[in-house]
């Protein structure tokens, strides 16, 4: 909690001290920051309301600063890209060679809910509207 707290007071203190250029690439940074500490899993994936998180069962998921992103289910790797832009809230992701539940992910995400131990995002792609949350592994 304490952790949090002065997180929210960094933010504050930057909010009002940086030019809006500044904090635009501050807030981006935290994205990255936030993404790339730690290793994350689903706990909510809906396929136009229907729930697919079976489907994701096992799997988890590393993103790295340079843009790549790597998704684990035992000792299978499958490595794709994200790029993360904070000014249209947006993660865009792509598993080239993935196949089955993670071609879902082949899309740009709009996020609606970030902590520093969740994000949710929705989605649009194939006549489908997705909605995920992923959460961080403690």
């Amino acid at each position: 909690m304490r952790k949090h707290s002065l997180l929210f007071v960094l933010l504050l203190f930057i909010g009002v001290s940086c030019s809006k250029e500044k904090s635009s690439e501050i807030k981006e940074n935290l994205v990255m920051d936030i993404m790339t500490a730690g290793t994350w899993t689903l706990d909510f994936f809906t396929s136009s309301t229907v729930s697919v998180l079976s489907e994701y069962n096992g799997y988890t998921f590393q993103f790295y600063r340079n843009g790549s992103v790597d998704a684990f289910k035992g000792a299978n790797v499958v490595t794709g890209t994200w790029y993360g832009n904070q000014k249209e809230r947006s993660i865009t992701a792509s598993f080239p060679q993935g196949s089955g539940p993670l071609l879902r992910f082949n899309t740009t995400w709009f996020l609606y809910g970030v902590t520093l131990t969740s994000v949710q995002a929705r989605a649009v792609a194939n006549n489908f509207f997705y909605t995920i949350r992923l959460v961080k592994k403690p």
